[in-house]
């Protein structure tokens, strides 16, 4: 619910944006082709991981490059964080922890402001957040 807030208040599903996996989910949706990741048209990738952006070409495939989809993307994205964030709790107790650790774990992941904007925009961080060896 937090998320889906978050979402409505900002209305920053009006601003239309299109990183790789945007752009390879609308290539899926308008040729078939995971391709495309760049602004200019490429060959066949495998810069994005398959699953979430084969739902998101779903969404562009239902609803065109509009602002709903835009909003359905978003929507998706939430989704899909909160129940990253709900499953902690069973990830826990199988990596033989206390199901006290994995409630925590969700609860501050859910509630951690700084998350809000890239979930619910969609946005791959974790590429950023690997240091690299120079």
């Amino acid at each position: 619910m937090i998320r889906l807030g978050y979402i409505v208040v900002t209305r920053r599903y009006l601003d239309i944006q299109g990183a790789e996996l945007e752009r390879v989910a609308r290539s899926l949706a308008a040729s078939g082709a995971f391709a495309n990741p760049f602004s200019i048209p490429t060959a066949p990738t495998a810069l994005p991981a398959p699953g979430y952006t084969f739902l998101l070409g779903g969404v562009y495939g239902l609803l065109g490059n509009t602002v709903a989809a835009e909003a359905g993307k978003q929507l998706l994205s939430a989704l899909v964080s909160a129940a990253t964030d709900a499953l902690l709790p069973f990830v826990s107790v199988a990596c033989s922890f206390a199901q006290n650790i994995g409630i925590w774990a969700g609860l501050v992941g859910a509630l951690l402001p700084f998350r809000l904007i890239n979930e619910t925009k969609g946005n791959v961080t974790w590429k950023r957040r690997i240091p690299r060896r120079s």
